[in-house]
């Protein structure tokens, strides 16, 4: 079962706005710093470099929700960022830019993936995004991006819940038809 919580404007952040790896990214930051000096003191003790082989697993540990999302889901994130950005679901503020010369996010939908091996439930929160009457609106989007027919399961005033079976329940029709 694959779940993921997509929030384009922090990247980082769980479902209950707390951090995914640990509770801020300060924590994780000074977290990597105490393993590089634990590190470095290990390695003058021992004389050797294999105490440095530790700091990227602390690396690992702290940054497991972004690798997961970014390298084990890599699809599903890919499919999710075209779907908000084919509905224009994310308010960029033009005037900041990132280190990478690209808008920064004001507000987006937050999108709560569920993957079992039946169906693909998405719940989207509209988050305050300019464009948020196309939340009710994406079934033919999702449709297109994931591959399979979507229906809108619940309707709520701060989400909308969309099912994608992915079995269908029409009949399928093979050659064995037309003999």
């Amino acid at each position: 079962m694959k779940r993921i919580w997509f929030n384009p404007a922090r990247p980082l952040e769980g479902k209950l706005g707390q951090s995914e790896f640990s509770s801020s990214q300060f924590r994780a930051e000074v977290g990597l710093m105490a393993a590089f000096i634990f590190a470095l003191v290990c390695s003058f003790i021992v004389m050797s470099v294999k105490p440095f082989f530790v700091v990227p697993l602390f690396g690992v540990w702290f940054y497991r929700y972004y690798l997961k999302v970014h390298i084990m889901y890599r699809n599903v994130y890919l499919d999710l960022t075209k779907l908000i950005n084919s509905a224009s679901l994310v308010d960029y503020d033009p005037r900041r830019r990132d280190l990478f010369n690209r808008p920064t996010v004001l507000q987006s939908v937050m999108i709560d993936y569920l993957e079992d091996e039946k169906q693909i439930r998405l719940v989207i929160y509209p988050n305050g995004v300019k464009n948020s009457s196309a939340v009710y609106t994406l079934t033919k989007k999702i449709g297109e991006v994931f591959g399979y027919p979507a229906y809108i399961e619940k309707v709520a005033p701060d989400k909308v819940t969309y099912v994608l079976p992915k079995k269908s329940s029409r009949l399928k029709i093979n050659d064995e038809y037309f003999d």
